[in-house]
């Protein structure tokens, strides 16, 4: 991340990613942040990784995430949810 990006960190509580290009075991790490992520799967024709979705979330809120799966068969595998529970309300 750039020197910017990080300066504001401690006030940004959800970054969202797209094209994180990760393999299945890849992770990102940042001081204070849980990372969750979606790979986007190899097929047996490709080389490297490609797509992916993930998440950072500041840790005091990381024990009040819980990933939303959806049937397979709504074709959403391009897709990547999150819910966070802040105190009744559950933000999506």
């Amino acid at each position: 991340l750039s020197y910017s990006l990080t300066n504001h960190l401690p006030w940004i509580d959800v970054i969202c990613l797209q094209e994180t290009w990760l393999a299945d075991n890849g992770s990102i790490n940042i001081p204070g942040y849980t990372f969750y992520s979606k790979p986007r799967c190899l097929s047996n024709n490709q080389r490297r990784n490609f797509g992916g979705l993930g998440f950072l979330v500041n840790d005091s809120l990381s024990n009040r995430v819980k990933i939303i799966n959806f049937p397979t068969d709504l074709e959403l595998e391009d897709s990547f949810w999150i819910s966070i529970k802040l105190s009744d309300t559950n933000v999506i």
